[in-house]
Formats: C-alpha cells, structure tokens, sequence
C-alpha cells in the first residue's frame, strides 16, 4: 500500500539530509578544496549523532597531524634565518656549530615539506572516499565506493 511505501522511505528530514550528503560528498571529490571538504564532513556529520564520533574525531587528529607536520617543516626550513638572527643580537663562539645546524635542519624540513604535499594529497583523497564509505553506511546499504 502507499502508506507501506511512504513508512518505508523514512522521513523527509533524513532523505534530504542524505541528498545534501551525497551531493556535497560528490563536491569534494570533483574538487578537492578546503570548503568542499569541510561541507561534506558538517553533512555526513549531519546524518545522524553517531558520526559526530565516527567522523569529527578522525578529521580533527588527520588534520592535527598535517598541521603540525606543516610547521615542522617550515619552522626547519627557517631555521638559518633564526640562527642569523641570534648572531646579530648575541655574539656566540658557537656561530659557525649553529650555522651549520641550522643548514641541516633546513635540509631536512626540505624534505618534510616535499612528503608533506604528498601526504597531503593522499589525506584528502583518503577522507573523501572515507566520507563516502560513512554515507554508504548510514544509508544502510554497504555498496563498493569508488
């Protein structure tokens, strides 16, 4: 009957909060930007109180780490610029120690800022598909995301 139809779909509220996922989930995979990224997870968020945990956590600490790998590797990167600065104000006997130092921690934060647009990337590759997979999942139908 109609009635079976209609309690079958479930309310409209969710319906539309499913539609909203989906489409801003599909945003941010046909471009990946930081508005688009960060819609798709407030609606996927929005499906239901469960993903508050299940989405919201691992957002925070992926994005804590990229974060705070980026500084790391900027601050290494700027380390010489520290290091000629501290010989301006305080003349040391160590100058040449920490000039080179500072050389090789500016080498390796090269290195971090290269793996971090890498890592970068694939995280947000990474956390669309995972966005995807969680609105498959509370839809009720586990189907292969692609």
């Amino acid at each position: 009957t109609e009635e079976e139809i209609v309690a079958s779909l479930g309310s409209p509220n969710q319906i539309a909060k499913e539609l909203l996922a989906d489409y801003h989930v599909e945003q941010a995979t046909a471009k990946a930007t930081t508005q688009n990224i960060l819609r798709a997870t407030w609606a996927v968020i929005g499906l239901a109180f469960f993903n508050v945990v299940i989405v919201l956590g691992p957002a925070v600490a992926l994005a804590g780490f990229i974060l705070s790998a980026w500084a790391i590797g900027l601050c290494f990167l700027l380390s010489p610029i520290l290091v000629l600065g501290e010989a301006i104000v305080h003349s040391s006997g160590f100058f040449l120690f920490n000039l080179f130092m500072s050389l090789a921690f500016c080498g390796i934060g090269y290195f971090i800022m290269l793996g971090m647009f890498v890592v970068t990337k694939l995280a947000i590759k990474g956390f669309v598909r995972y966005l995807k997979y969680n609105v498959s999942l509370v839809k009720g139908g586990l189907k292969r995301v692609e």
